[in-house]
């Protein structure tokens, strides 16, 4: 079968070498020409050898549609059966194989250990058993466990780093194994998933389809054979990362699994804690799933995991701290199995020495530590295991650099997949405005350059000239959201509106462009006709396994398919008018439509991402942040255990390594803001520092920065009264007369009243009138009430506004700390003086005086007084007044 289809290939590769040879000789001759004559005749011969091609080719695309639409989807259960047995293979190659990568199963798995969770948002119906696995057969004992189980539905929690993957991934290769497995376990990664619009059954579907469409092929469409697959229970899903999805997710998530597990189906879901118990909060519980959380890994595990497969004497001192101090932050960080499975690999040269670890003082540093010398690991292509990973050499610092740049993509992205689209044009730029905006520019200059030397060497600079703003238009066009894609209107309506407007626009400017109106517009017109009702030829989709560089080698095809299809069909349409209205041009206003409709087409595709993909990968190349061949080295990373594959897509091994990664690329740029004078940049560099490099450092970060930086300063104190240096605060705070008010509040948050009255007694007295409220709030929050009511009310009779929105403002805030009998006897005094009826009228009805609440609107309100009339109007109309004044 594969031989006659390789032959049916090298038939189809010789004819359309053969036809474009024939053509590529036409065409030649034709440029050459001597005399408009011998032109002529070689156009005539071009149009002799058009027809019966496309006849053919048209002939042949009707027929292979008639014998795909004949042909059964639906194979035999025999043939069910040997396609399961196929796929089970499959997997259990692809997993084996990813557990080498990540070392999960060299020389054996770590121990793994899980307990029913106790949460109050967890089924207590059904238990997973709190057992553990033996010692000489972990995948035996957790495909025992889980067959256990009455509906075998398990949900599967735990902390970043606790192991949740590769417990999915260790059962999976497990079931597969299992001489009785009912169902064929598939292990899918959930971040594509979209409940909102997709049944659990239908994700599974299309990641199949997605995912093994090459095996599925074999035994007829994809699609209607991975539904039977689904539909007849053949399958069980093992869904790794609910946690990744977005958080206004979660709900529909959980409603979704619910829906499929009431219908019996066995499934196993994976999910951190927390998003586990705000999921359930706002959705479903998994009645029918056992729920366990993933246990710290025990010292003894961890001792016995990294010492395989012999002793070395290089960890005895770690060693013996881990059992000295079982809760110490060493043995904190290697309670994590990811943790434990970075050492392992970061510290397996032997001139590399794991007491270092001893030595660092924090959890951060230690985990920091890890991650550095596991990457520096990965690539030291001297030790044993990397001549089986790889077959290429990177230098380590590089690597580490590069793969620096597409963490911290991913995590200014906020996502973990990395996809070739997403790689932003100002990614590592100092100035991110100013790199989108070149790099815009010189996508703009190469096509518009293209198209006037093309133009140029065929013709005069008039034209060039035309052919160039021509070009820019239609740059102009997609990058403005004019014009989507031709092949992508989803609703009917639209999709012609876009068919005419595509179809009237490219018209017009190949009118432009060779100023031939007797052709274009009749062209035009009839093109737009056939443009509304022509569909769009999407390539034969290449059946093969799927890889990350799908997506890229996808949008290739469908850019150049659009560009062949929507430039030869406009091409036979202009080349037919031109034959009747002018044929000294046929072949220019033919050329030109071929250039102005295929190159639109193929920019509103995926032309012009693809295009700003490439420009900024050669910047990134060209700066060190990336290789020149970079799917080959994301690939490299893979086999490597850095980076995972989920799906189509490349992740790395773990967010946690991801956010490592990213800490310095960041906090590097958001320094660059603060060098530049970026306010906003301050609090963000300070967070980056404090989770990347410590405490010790974001604080001395905004020390250095507190002596010239008033927001720095400002900063620096609070967090310092935060952690309990109110005196180291207020040091800070009184180096600068101009931080008074900061100070004041800062005082007075603590309940350091009298010295903040003291600091500003001074400055109310110089005639600051923010002082002086701040003073008249501080006396009366130490007691001093009168005091303060003093100070306001000489404000406010000094600006003519009596009793004043402050002193009001201020007998407010005294009411809701247990001052209100005070407060509404100084309403009452001054209610005839207007702005504090209502209140008065409030704290009234607070206390349940509520006729003398009403008769005070009402005598307000007969004097004319608005406030009082609307609050009057609130209450007979039924509306409850606020229980506090405002």
């Amino acid at each position: 079968m594969r031989r006659r289809t390789w032959g049916r290939r090298a038939g189809w590769l010789l004819l359309g070498s053969a036809m474009i040879a024939v053509s590529t000789w036409v065409v030649a001759h034709a440029l050459v020409a001597d005399s408009p004559e011998d032109f002529q005749r070689w156009t005539n011969w071009a149009n002799v050898f058009a027809l019966p091609i496309g006849m053919v080719s048209a002939a042949w695309l009707a027929f292979d549609r008639a014998r795909r639409t004949g042909r059964p989807t639906t194979p035999a259960d025999q043939q069910i059966d040997r396609l399961i047995a196929e796929l089970t293979l499959r997997l259990e190659r692809d997993w084996a194989e990813e557990a080498v990568f990540r070392e999960v199963t060299r020389p054996r798995p770590i121990r793994v250990r899980w307990s029913p969770t106790g949460r109050r948002s967890a089924s207590q119906k059904v238990t997973f058993g709190a057992v553990e696995a033996a010692d000489g057969d972990v995948l035996g004992e957790l495909v025992s466990a889980f067959h256990r189980l009455p509906h075998r539905q398990l949900m599967v929690l735990g902390a970043a780093g606790a192991g949740k993957s590769v417990f999915a991934m260790l059962l999976t290769i497990g079931l597969l194994r299992s001489a009785d497995a009912a169902e064929l376990p598939v292990l899918l990664p959930m971040n594509e998933w979209d409940p909102k619009r997709d049944r659990v059954e239908m994700f599974v579907v299309r990641r199949l389809v997605a995912t093994y469409a090459d095996l599925l092929a074999q035994y007829g469409d994809p699609a209607t054979i991975a539904e039977r697959l689904v539909s007849d229970r053949r399958v069980l899903p093992v869904l790794d990362g609910l946690d990744e999805l977005p958080g206004v997710l979660h709900p529909n998530a959980m409603d979704a699994l619910d829906a499929f597990a009431a219908t019996a189906r066995p499934m196993v879901v994976t999910c951190r804690l927390g998003e586990y118990a705000r999921a359930v909060d706002r959705g479903r519980i998994l009645s029918q799933a056992a729920v366990v959380e993933l246990e710290p890994v025990d010292v003894e595990d961890a001792i016995r995991y990294v010492s395989e497969p012999v002793h070395d004497a290089r960890w005895d001192p770690v060693f013996e701290r881990l059992r000295e101090q079982p809760d110490g932050q060493l043995a904190q960080v290697l309670s994590s199995p990811l943790m434990v499975a970075l050492a392992r690999t970061a510290y397996q040269d032997p001139a590399s020495d794991p007491g270092e670890l001893l030595s660092l003082a924090t959890e951060l540093l230690v985990s920091d530590r890890l991650m550095d010398a596991f990457i520096a690991a990965a690539y030291n292509d001297s030790s044993p295991r990397r001549s089986t990973a790889s077959r290429r050499r990177y230098p380590a610092d590089r690597a580490a650099r590069w793969l620096t740049c597409l963490a911290f993509h991913l995590h200014s992205s906020n996502t973990s997949d990395l996809h070739w689209w997403g790689i932003k044009p100002e990614l590592m730029a100092a100035r991110p405005g100013r790199a989108r905006f070149l790099l815009d520019v010189t996508a703009l200059a190469m096509v518009v350059t293209t198209a006037f030397l093309g133009t140029f060497l065929l013709y005069d600079g008039l034209v060039a000239i035309r052919a160039a703003f021509a070009a820019a238009a239609v740059m102009a066009v997609p990058a403005a959201g004019l014009l989507v894609q031709p092949s992508r209107s989803p609703e009917r309506l639209h999709h012609i509106w876009l068919r005419v407007k595509y179809a009237a626009g490219c018209g017009l400017l190949t009118a432009y462009v060779t100023l031939d109106l007797t052709t274009t517009l009749p062209a035009v017109f009839l093109y737009t006709l056939i443009a509304v009702w022509l569909p769009f030829w999407h390539p034969a989709r290449l059946v093969r396994r799927l890889s990350p560089t799908a997506g890229l080698r996808s949008a290739r095809r469908t850019t150049a398919s659009a560009a062949l299809q929507y430039g030869l069909s406009s091409a036979v349409v202009f080349a037919l008018v031109g034959r009747f209205t002018d044929p000294a041009n046929q072949v220019f206003v033919s050329a030109t439509a071929v250039a102005v409709y295929g190159l639109t087409a193929a920019l509103a595709e995926d032309g012009r991402t693809w295009l700003l993909y490439q420009l900024t990968h050669v910047r990134l190349t060209f700066q060190g942040w990336l290789p020149w061949r970079l799917w080959r080295f994301l690939d490299d990373a893979h086999r490597r255990g850095v980076l995972r594959q989920a799906g189509a897509v490349y992740q790395f091994r773990h967010a946690l390594l991801q956010d490592h990664l990213a800490g310095k690329p960041e906090a590097d740029q958001f320094l660059a803001g603060v060098d530049a004078g970026d306010p906003d940049a301050l609090h963000p560099t300070f967070l980056v520092l404090l989770r990347t490099e410590g405490f010790d450092s974001a604080i001395a970060f905004l020390r250095s920065r507190a002596v010239t930086d008033s927001r720095a300063r400002w900063l620096l104190a609070d967090y310092l009264a935060t952690l309990g240096d109110l005196e180291g605060a207020i040091a800070i705070l009184q180096s600068r007369r101009e931080s008074w008010d900061r100070l004041a509040d800062l005082l007075e948050a603590y309940g350091r009243h009298e010295q903040a009255i003291a600091l500003l007694e001074p400055l109310a007295d110089a005639g600051d009138e923010d002082a002086a409220k701040r003073l008249a709030h501080a006396l009366a929050r130490a007691g001093r009430v009168d005091e303060g009511i003093a100070i306001l009310q000489r404000q406010a009779v000094d600006s003519d506004d009596y009793p004043g929105r402050r002193l009001t403002n201020l007998m407010v805030s005294l009411a809701g700390e247990g001052e209100e009998d005070r407060v509404t006897e100084f309403f009452r005094r001054y209610a005839d003086s207007g702005g504090s009826v209502v209140p008065l009228s409030r704290l009234l009805t607070s206390q349940g005086l509520r006729d003398e609440a009403h008769a005070v609107l009402q005598s307000r309100a007969a004097a004319g007084e608005a406030d009082a009339m609307d609050e009057l109007a609130r209450r007979l109309a039924g509306r409850r007044p606020d229980d506090q004044p405002s």
